[in-house]
């Protein structure tokens, strides 16, 4: 592959993985699997689907960022609610203000990539820090706004994250480039105006 985003069109899929304890007690059944990222021009979707696609969480941004939604949908709920500039996606709310350093010397092969390390720490003390892998090949400048890793200057290809207790471990498994339909980046006709605190209750209940 070569530098300066090459591949600012397509679609990256991810698998999230638990750990050996959650796994061996059967508690990852309706936890989510795998997560998918759509890419193009200055927008991006994230779509993340509960076990048996009970549930699927999607986060959109375009514009750069300047435009952000949140769609849940749960069995026939649909639901949206849009998100201010400077809000993160509910999930991230607890990773606060995380500080990053970067070592672009010390790669890794991810999803055919040549991916640089960061290792982000957290202001909470009981969050260990983590190393995670990011591509600067994929995607938009400043792929991360809105999140806790607006600092990492690429598309994240292997991090965790901390959620009601839960870790999450993504990793990157396949880009492939196509043609995005702008509709993916639209709010379906059928959704219904929501708060964050509604669609946070419903995945909060579902993780439990």
């Amino acid at each position: 592959m070569t530098n300066g985003r090459s591949n600012k069109e397509g679609k990256l899929e991810y698998k999230i993985g638990y750990s050996e304890q959650l796994q061996s007690d059967g508690a990852t059944t309706f936890l989510p699997n795998k997560m998918m990222s759509l890419f193009k021009e200055d927008k991006t979707l994230i779509s993340i689907k509960g076990g048996f696609g009970l549930y699927n969480l999607k986060y959109i941004s375009r514009a750069s960022g300047d435009t952000c939604l949140t769609l849940f949908k749960l069995f026939d709920k649909k639901l949206y609610y849009p998100m201010n500039n400077k809000q993160t996606l509910f999930v991230f709310n607890e990773l606060g203000s995380p500080g990053v350093k970067l070592y672009k010397d010390s790669t890794k092969m991810i999803a055919g990539f040549a991916c640089k390390k960061a290792v982000i720490s957290f202001p909470k003390r009981e969050m260990r820090a983590i190393e995670a892998y990011y591509c600067d090949e994929i995607g938009r400048e400043n792929p991360n706004k809105n999140t806790p890793f607006e600092k990492i200057p690429g598309v994240l290809m292997e991090f965790n994250f901390f959620y009601k207790e839960l870790s999450f471990n993504l990793t990157a498994k396949k880009f492939t480039p196509l043609t995005v339909p702008e509709s993916e980046f639209q709010i379906p006709k059928d959704y219904k105006k929501t708060t964050e605190k509604e669609i946070e209750s419903f995945i909060g209940t579902l993780l439990q």
